[in-house]
């Protein structure tokens, strides 16, 4: 029976650290940052708060079982497919994997959270801490980094050189540059002036070699980088390709095997072969296979084609829409807004998908419009449901023009849900309905589903439910349950905290001031 990983891939073929045995500490682009040259697309969660994401014990005893298979790695990776140090314990993390293994301990990190003490003391016992330097001013780290709100260029930067004064083993600060922005001689100069104050054992210069987030992140030319390198006063180097030395792997590969590898990083077949220990003609086959069934996408940059796991969530969801389990979720989900929508008629769907619920209201007697930014999923949606592709922040529809508004599991997923709830208090009649069904993040579905990389519920962006609720107060007179057990397949009528898997909050307009 295959095992899969959720938390530990590769082995990675690394530039820099060889062969890199990842560890995964946030769900899938959880990010303080969202760069314009990520490898892995746009943040879908971007923020400073650290939580425990996934379960340390689950990710340990991963590891162990992927130590046990794998001949001996150069490093074990805390990297993954966001920025690791959100994560609060991912201290004990490294001091765990030491007690495990004599495998040296690396952190890839984007070093925005290095201004914290607690952060800065959680990575002490790493053998090499990767931190990174993109911009050599405010201006330009708001361009290429894009980061939260809360992080200002001058507190990244302190925070480096105070993690500096602490941290006694290797420090290799990364340098990312971008043709015609920071990969120019006075942007680097800049750049070379604070890594001088941080100190750091070595610089390391790096450009796009993967297609970026956006299309307009420009790779710098590989003479040119040469020639930036001499800028630095610290010892400096650019980031040589990866060299193969031979396979690693000693046990069976497994397609998931790779489809988790490709899920953190846009791959080559070499790349794969590389991590892997398979032969490139056998990736060539795998991947064939992956691509002709779906599963993975190809897209040509540089003369070169990189791989990526297809996320098919449309394909998917409706799959497994066809559930039992999934049906019996739906059936109480609509009976619950059928009892909350009687005297209504005029319905707006807000993130509808393929419309499956909103097709039952539509034969039920409502008037349904569903409103979605996936054209995919629209295309999906049965004919008798009128569909908008539209945000939920900016409605192409006239005021007035509902009677209820609905948010079946998407409210949290909406960007500006502030924003959202404005426009749905715009669209709605006077004393319209607005029903906001939440997942709920004490519950153990959302709890089994968040550390999934493959389940939507993984690029959730809100969780905090008093603070949704007190936005949807703002404008509606509200009150809130807790709805839908589940345990496992089994679904339940529960208004426990602990086994509801929403919590729902039903609104009537206020008066429009």
């Amino acid at each position: 029976m295959t095992h899969t990983s959720h938390y530990v891939y590769g082995p990675v073929p690394s530039r820099r650290l060889g062969r890199s045995l990842g560890v995964d500490l946030v769900p899938f682009k959880t990010c303080t940052y969202d760069c314009i040259y990520c490898q892995l697309g746009r943040t879908t969660c971007k923020t400073i708060e650290r939580e425990c994401y996934v379960p340390v014990d689950d990710v340990l005893s991963e590891l162990s079982e992927k130590l046990r298979q794998e001949l001996k790695p150069d490093y074990v990776t805390l990297s993954g497919s966001g920025e690791p140090t959100l994560h609060k314990d991912i201290g004990r993390v490294i001091e765990e994997v030491k007690r495990m293994t004599t495998v040296p301990v690396a952190v890839l990190t984007n070093g925005s959270l290095l201004w914290q003490e607690e952060v800065r003391h959680s990575l002490l016992e790493a053998d090499v801490v990767i931190p990174s330097l993109d911009a050599g001013d405010e201006t330009l780290f708001r361009y290429v980094n894009r980061p939260h709100t809360d992080l200002s260029f001058d507190r990244v930067v302190e925070g480096l050189r105070m993690f500096r004064r602490k941290f006694k083993e290797q420090i290799w600060l990364e340098v990312l540059l971008l043709g015609g922005v920071t990969g120019i001689q006075a942007e680097v100069e800049k750049i070379a002036r604070l890594a001088e104050e941080i100190s750091p054992d070595k610089v390391q210069l790096n450009t796009v070699t993967r297609p970026p987030a956006e299309d307009f992140a420009l790779p710098v030319f590989m003479d040119h980088m040469h020639q930036l390198v001499n800028a630095f006063r610290v010892r400096a180097e650019v980031l040589a390709d990866f060299h193969e030395a031979g396979p690693l792997s000693t046990g069976e590969v497994e397609d998931e095997d790779i489809l988790g590898l490709l899920r953190r990083r846009p791959c080559t077949v070499r790349d794969i072969a590389h991590g892997s220990g398979l032969h490139p003609s056998e990736v060539a086959k795998r991947i064939g296979v992956l691509t002709t069934g779906g599963d993975v996408l190809a897209k040509r940059k540089d003369g070169e084609v990189f791989y990526s796991a297809s996320p098919k969530d449309m394909e998917r969801y409706q799959q497994s829409c066809r559930t039992m389990f999934w049906q019996e979720v739906f059936r109480v989900e609509v009976d619950y807004l059928l009892k909350h929508l009687e005297g209504t008629k005029d319905i707006l769907s807000v993130g509808c998908g393929p419309a499956i619920i909103e097709s039952t209201l539509n034969e039920r007697g409502f008037h349904v419009t569903g409103l979605d930014v996936s054209q995919e999923a629209l295309n999906r949606a049965p004919d008798c449901v009128r569909t908008v592709l539209a945000h939920a922040e900016n409605m192409p529809l006239p005021e007035s023009s509902f009677d209820a508004v609905t948010y079946v599991a998407s409210l949290q997923f909406v960007a500006d849900y502030r924003k959202a709830m404005k426009e749905a208090a715009r669209v709605l009649r006077p004393d319209g309905k607005v029903i906001v069904m939440l997942l709920n993040p004490e519950s153990a579905f959302f709890k089994d589903r968040f550390c999934d990389p493959n389940s939507y519920v993984s690029r959730i962006k809100h969780t905090d439910l008093k603070v949704i609720e007190d936005v949807i107060a703002e404008r509606f007179a509200v009150h809130t349950e807790y709805f839908l057990g589940v345990k496992g397949n089994n679904v339940f009528e529960s208004a426990d905290a602990t086994d509801a898997a929403l919590y729902i909050v039903v609104g009537t307009r206020r008066a429009m001031t």
